[in-house]
């Protein structure tokens, strides 16, 4: 004879719906749980709370943090469906460069979109700088990122285009200057309407290619040329007035857009904003090399190398 024994846990149906599946319905009572991340529409929340007539028959489960009603607008999509239905010419687009940003990979020469790029490697594009897709770098059809960063679904307006886009659409160094919400330019149009700069310090006029690609990114009050930074760089540290080295990238700017962390280490808006340092990461001191290393330092050291192994050998 075979014995079975079972051991069941009584189950009561929770009649559970989502916040899509209640639209257009009028319940008598609902018991809300708005406990969800920064992925979630904004609209969410205000569906579920306007299913019933009055508030009182509204019960929240537990707390929920309020940036999803505190988020603005939740999207563009009335707006755009009224100038569809009005006949008005709309840049579609301008409107996918908007919630997809789009840059230029080195390798194969194509432009592609954010998600085909590795964060590390879109950094570098949102820098003005040389960037490798992932088809090109790995070899492999990249899978499409269900999400952006928490930071990317605020949207910032730019005033020339006028167009709402993501975060990761604009320079860190336009998002991080003072008055930016005036003043800030999205990545596409820094490089098409800066063919030609004024360096701060020669204050001649000259062509992008004179420029560090990362300068154009910059506010307009800190560029400094390719020749000026090089004579800047053969002057002593005590004749540097008005200009830093950014120890993270190396590059000279002017004070106007140092910052200025609270390891009191001077970097640029670009870099300050996004801090890569590594615990016990060095950066060497030579002007020539600015090799980063990281060196494991045990209680009771002297003082921290200032140069690196290679630089200390030669």
């Amino acid at each position: 004879m075979l014995k079975v024994k079972r051991t069941q846990i009584p189950l009561t149906p929770a009649y559970a719906m989502t916040a899509h599946s209640s639209q257009g319905k009028t319940l008598p009572a609902v018991l809300l749980d708005l406990q969800v991340d920064k992925s979630v529409d904004p609209t969410i929340g205000t569906v579920v709370a306007t299913r019933v007539r009055s508030r009182e028959d509204v019960l929240i489960l537990r707390p929920f943090p309020m940036f999803l009603f505190h988020r603005g607008p939740a999207s563009d999509g009335p707006d755009l469906l009224l100038k569809k239905l009005r006949g008005e010419t709309i840049d579609w687009a301008a409107l996918r460069e908007a919630r997809r940003p789009c840059a230029k990979c080195c390798r194969c020469q194509q432009i592609k979109q954010l998600d085909t790029y590795e964060q590390k490697q879109w950094e570098l594009a949102r820098a003005n700088k040389s960037a490798i897709c992932r088809m090109c770098k790995d070899g492999r059809v990249p899978k499409r990122r269900r999400q952006l960063e928490a930071e990317s679904l605020e949207r910032y307006q730019y005033f020339g285009c006028n167009t709402n886009k993501i975060a990761e659409a604009f320079p860190r160094a336009q998002l991080a200057q003072k008055n930016a919400e005036t003043l800030r330019r999205c990545l596409k149009c820094v490089q098409v309407h800066r063919a030609e700069m004024e360096c701060c310090r020669c204050k001649d006029t000259k062509a992008q290619l004179d420029f560090e690609p990362e300068m154009v990114t910059m506010p307009a009050c800190g560029v400094v040329c390719r020749a000026c930074q090089e004579e800047v760089r053969q002057q002593k540290n005590k004749q540097w007035c008005g200009f830093f080295s950014c120890r993270t990238c190396g590059k000279v700017f002017s004070n106007a857009i140092i910052a200025v962390d609270k390891d009191r280490v001077q970097r640029c808006l670009n870099c300050s904003s996004r801090d890569t340092r590594k615990k016990g990461e060095l950066t060497c001191r030579n002007k020539r090399c600015k090799r980063k290393w990281v060196e494991e330092r045990s209680h009771g050291d002297e003082k921290r190398q200032r140069y690196c192994p290679d630089c200390r050998k030669a």
